[in-house]
């Protein structure tokens, strides 16, 4: 098997690491089906086992021995859940515990470059373990003080220690997700989800196929396009001296480009996860069945989107709804939205690593998002503008414009800093575009008042003056 990834890796010009997960990804499907026709019938403990198996083997093969560290963070918080479960403390220490235990990973591990290494799957694992003691103690609170998404989430029995494990190691999802609360994972495999669609020809067959074809390929055109867009030109010489024109160009194409991996890998873990039942999502208005309850990415919101509210809601959707459930409600007690906000992201960027890069990118969305909201307001509230946009004309070429010189451009620079990881590499390249984006947004407090003057206050105080005369 390692000659054939190393042939594979040579062939297709990506690293080992990069085909082991690929071929980890896709092995999803086959697994899928055993679990379908040999595990499905059979009592909940054998689907613990069975998926604890499948995890533990490919876990290994994708970092050998470094699988130590998944083992110890479960087996910790097992004990955390057996001692103190359902309690305040029982949070507290797994999360300390795990996210500590991941961020030292990432200091011990780290190099100039990002590198596919335990320190992925465990911080899948990582956000797993400590939503897992959130929803034990939401089990134990008062039903009456719990929102609704907290009743359908909780656990109100401590989990054993093999259910812990299958959740852990299940094959669709541990090496990049997607997240997925434990009570779905009880539900699934004590086969509480539909029984009508596990006939001859289930309809998840067909949803999974058309995710595994539309998964498939995002990654053959991004392994066809990302030699032609190599990240490493952005920090360059060469790119250095191109004209601003030919930069902005690039970083629209590169950015689509370089997404396109991230895209490819949820559609293909998601289609497993679908095969094997595990995303059941009710029904439609026609009685149809829905798979999209382990969706990462909301394809066509996320393709055809102009605003990043929209990126936000459609890419990683999963972990986005993890910190906002685990995250940011939980610092309800602090009565202050923006400091919710700023402590979400700051958590969000540590999660994914230390490098300054990170931080920066959270950063980027932090103010971008402060401009788009109070931009959309001021337009929403002009009269003039909101006409012009009922003509479908104007509306598409607005949407068309906005597109690519407004949205493609700073999503490329905003999502800069991620990709290069240190400030050396980013620094560099927001020089070479001489800073635009943080001019842009950090000077929209200062610009503010008058836009607001000139879209809203200046109608206002003009008809107030015709009613006066009136």
């Amino acid at each position: 098997m390692e000659t054939v990834i190393a042939s594979a890796s040579e062939l297709a010009g990506f690293t080992v690491p990069a085909i082991k997960l690929v071929f980890t990804l896709l092995i999803g499907y086959p697994l899928a089906g055993m679990y379908r026709v040999l595990v499905r019938k059979t009592p909940s403990s054998v689907h613990h086992v069975f998926f604890t198996l499948c995890g533990l083997y490919l876990i290994y093969f994708n970092y050998g021995f470094d699988m130590i560290h998944s083992i110890i963070t479960i087996l910790v918080t097992y004990v955390i859940i057996v001692c103190v479960g359902g309690t305040q403390l029982s949070v507290t220490l797994a999360f300390i515990f795990n996210l500590s235990y991941l961020v030292v990973g990432y200091i011990l591990t780290c190099t100039d470059t990002y590198d596919i290494k335990w320190t992925m799957p465990q911080c899948v694992l990582t956000l797993r373990l400590i939503g897992l003691t959130y929803d034990l103690y939401d089990g134990c609170s008062d039903p009456d003080k719990l929102s609704p998404d907290q009743r359908s989430t909780c656990l109100h029995d401590k989990p054993s220690l093999l259910e812990v494990t299958g959740y852990s190691y299940f094959f669709g999802s541990f090496l990049v997700g997607p997240q997925f609360p434990m009570r779905r994972y009880i539900d699934f495999t004590e086969n509480k989800f539909v029984t009508d669609s596990y006939g001859s020809e289930p309809s998840c067959f067909v949803s999974a196929l058309k995710t595994l074809a539309l998964g498939s390929t995002y990654i053959l055109v991004f392994a066809v396009l990302t030699p032609w867009l190599p990240t490493q030109y952005l920090y360059s010489d060469e790119y250095m001296a191109e004209p601003f024109w030919w930069k902005s160009i690039y970083i629209n194409i590169w950015v689509k480009v370089t997404l396109m991996k991230y895209v490819g890998c949820w559609l293909l873990v998601e289609g497993s996860c679908t095969l094997s039942g595990l995303t059941y999502n009710g029904k439609d208005k026609n009685g149809n069945n829905l798979w999209n309850g382990c969706s990462n990415i909301l394809l066509w919101r996320f393709e055809t989107t102009v605003v990043y509210q929209d990126i936000i809601d459609a890419f990683n959707v999963n972990t986005n709804k993890w910190v906002y459930r685990y995250i940011y409600k939980r610092l309800q007690f602090m009565n202050n939205k923006n400091i919710s906000q700023i402590a979400t992201l700051a958590f969000l960027a540590i999660w994914h690593g230390t490098y300054s890069g990170y931080f920066m990118t959270f950063f980027n969305e932090l103010i971008v998002m402060r401009f788009e909201k109070q931009l959309g307001s001021l337009l929403a509230q002009n009269e003039t503008i909101q006409h012009w946009l009922k003509n479908n004309t104007f509306k598409t070429t607005a949407r068309v414009f906005t597109k690519i010189f407004y949205f493609h451009f700073f999503l490329g620079y905003c999502f800069i800093p991620f990709s290069v990881l240190t400030v050396d590499k980013w620094w560099k390249v927001y020089t070479a575009i001489h800073y635009q984006g943080l001019i842009m947004f950090l000077s929209w407090p200062l610009i503010y008042p008058l836009a607001k003057y000139l879209l809203v206050t200046k109608k206002k105080v003009k008809d107030d003056t015709m009613n006066k005369v009136d």
